[in-house]
This record gives structure tokens, sequence and C-alpha cells, in this order.
């Protein structure tokens, strides 16, 4: 998939990106990979904002910490937290209909309330 775009700071983060396009892969996620080569995406539900619940992840079998940037459906950054590898169970502040699982180093790139492309 194309770059990862933030519109407030007009910065690129990512030049491309991996989609969790199947059942397997948003399953898998980071899980039993060595490191976060390209940012993950996860669309949730086509795109519709999804619960809470529905959308929280966890870090067993993540050897490695990793950021998780939670969007609406607008793509509006809604929460954006660190994750510690085997220990870290996340559900976002709000709903969510995006997410995008990367390097720690992510994380500080982007904030509550931001607009990303992709």
């Amino acid at each position: 998939m194309g770059k990862l775009y933030n519109k407030r700071s007009r910065a690129v983060l990512a030049n491309s990106l991996d989609v969790a396009d199947s059942f397997f892969a948003r399953a898998r996620g980071l899980m039993f990979k060595s490191e976060v080569r390209r940012p993950l995406l996860f669309v949730f539900d086509e795109g519709k904002a999804k619960s809470r619940q529905a959308c929280a992840i966890h870090a067993l079998f993540v050897f490695f910490s990793f950021s998780a940037i939670y969007l609406d459906a607008a793509k509006r950054v809604v929460d954006v937290r660190v994750c510690d590898p085997f220990f870290s169970f996340v559900v976002p502040k709000k709903r969510s209909a995006y997410l995008i699982e990367g390097t720690p180093a992510l994380a500080g790139k982007v904030r509550v309330g931001d607009v990303l492309e992709f």
C-alpha cells in the first residue's frame, strides 16, 4: 500500500504499509515476527468504527516493543500507545475503524487529533 502521511506535520511517516487483509493476517498481527519492517494496517469492518473492545490487541508472542495507533473512520488519531512485548493488552480509548502497528518511534510522530492519510 502507499505512503503513510501525517497531515498536521506534513511528514511522511512510512513509504509503504503492509495491510492485514485476511483473517489469518489480522489474527497474527506482529506475533512471531522479529521486527517491524513496515507499519501494519488493520481495517476494522471496512472502515466503520467498531466498539472499543472489538479493536483490543495483545502483545503475546510479540518479542519487541511496538506502537499501536488507533484511528476513527475519518482517519483521525484517537489513541496512541507503545506496547511492551508479551505483557501489553490494549483497549483503545475511543471506537476505532483502523489500527496501525509500527515501531515505537512511530508513536512519537503522531498525537491524538492528527489526521493520517494512506
